[in-house]
């Protein structure tokens, strides 16, 4: 199996924010402070969508977080400075901002009062917070350099309890745990098991845990057909499926999309194998019986990829400049986001699900070049 070079890996971890990365997360407005109008808080009238977008220099020196109203695309940009290495998550009316590696804490916002700091805690300093799911009155954490999947609190994000997950760890004795999902009364978890002292590769196996939120006990264990799924979780809700993109080793062509039958408990023998894909899975979702991924080729190029499920059709979508694509998020089922962070014309771009057209003329300007982008109604 080929292993991948230092340069790569260096390249995906500052692109894509996979382990090592993100500061503690600061309420200090910036200099040059939000472009945008102040969003208020809730008027009595229906919700309406908008998206919490995560961004970063292109040294990843600094980073900040903008808001975009999706009925006109307005956007606040740069509302606040965050962590340089962040990732957001929506539930119950509030941001969850994971930062990871050097800040290690959670910073929860209230966008309906302008974004103002519910509470910022701390997960346990280097145990590098990769994803947080909420059930309920429990927030679950993932960090990728601890056994535990801690358990907090959502009234007072006191710790509670946790997951021990210590029997996955490889010979490094960590298990490395990714991404969380909700679903129907479960909590799905990936489990990458890396080898911190090779350069993060991959070991032997990688699993897909399926827990009970409600007991906090894993009720079962899927080995994986490839390792390494970092490219993360996608879920088709209307047929109880969830796709999972497997990475494997960069370089190596070894990587797959496997799908996960919710009602069977097994995964499918529908296989999508990273050879196909032309080059290594990076990040992926889903919309209308469609896969869409951002691949990485042999050239360190960026692609933007779609995969019917219905024909098997595989197509480009959009070729960036260089190793720019960073993350993608659906919105509505119709409309695919993509975080261009090429180094002339940064921003977000808009495709249609439907007949994959590009809907924005020009990148949408978010500030500083987007990193990562969540939904959210307010």
């Amino acid at each position: 199996m080929k292993r991948i070079s230092i340069f790569l890996l260096g390249l995906v971890l500052l692109v894509f924010a996979c382990s090592d990365e993100q500061e503690n997360s600061s309420r200090d407005a910036l200099d040059d402070a939000s472009s945008g109008d102040a969003i208020s808080g809730d008027t009595g009238q229906q919700k309406e969508d908008y998206a919490f977008i995560v961004n970063a220099a292109p040294d990843y020196k600094s980073a900040t977080y903008s808001v975009m109203k999706i009925s006109d695309r307005s956007v606040s940009k740069d509302k606040d400075v965050i962590f340089t290495d962040a990732v957001a998550k929506s539930y119950n009316d509030l941001i969850y901002v994971v930062n990871r590696l050097g800040a290690d804490n959670i910073t929860v916002l209230d966008p309906k009062k302008d974004f103002a700091l519910v509470r910022q805690f701390s997960v346990g300093a280097g145990t590098n917070p990769q994803d947080v799911a909420v059930y309920k009155d429990k927030l679950f954490v993932s960090k990728q350099l601890s056994n535990t999947i801690e358990i907090y609190s959502t009234s007072d994000y006191s710790k509670t309890g946790g997951i021990d997950i210590s029997k996955y760890a490889d010979a490094d004795g960590n298990a490395e745990p990714q991404d969380l999902l909700i679903y129907k009364d479960k909590l799905y978890l990936t489990v990458l098991r890396l080898d911190k002292n090779n350069f993060y590769a991959p070991t032997d196996k990688s699993y897909l845990l399926v827990i009970d939120p409600a007991s906090s006990k894993i009720e079962k264990e899927i080995e994986l057909g490839a390792t390494n799924p970092f490219a993360g979780l996608a879920l088709d809700a209307e047929n109880e499926r969830i796709f999972i993109a497997e990475t494997g080793s960069y370089g190596a062509n070894d990587g797959r999309i496997e799908f996960y039958s919710i009602s069977s408990g097994f995964i499918t023998q529908q296989i999508i194998p990273e050879s196909e894909w032309g080059g290594d899975l990076n990040r992926i979702a889903y919309a209308k019986n469609r896969i869409f991924t951002v691949i990485s080729d042999a050239n360190f190029n960026t692609v933007l990829k779609s995969y019917d499920l219905v024909s098997s059709k595989m197509q480009t979508v959009y070729q960036a400049n260089g190793f720019s694509i960073a993350g993608i998020s659906v919105f509505d089922n119709s409309e695919l986001y993509l975080c261009d962070r090429d180094s002339k014309k940064p921003g977000l771009r808009i495709f249609s699900v439907d007949d994959l057209g590009q809907k924005t003329t020009d990148p949408i300007d978010t500030g500083l070049p987007p990193v990562s982008l969540i939904f959210f109604k307010m």
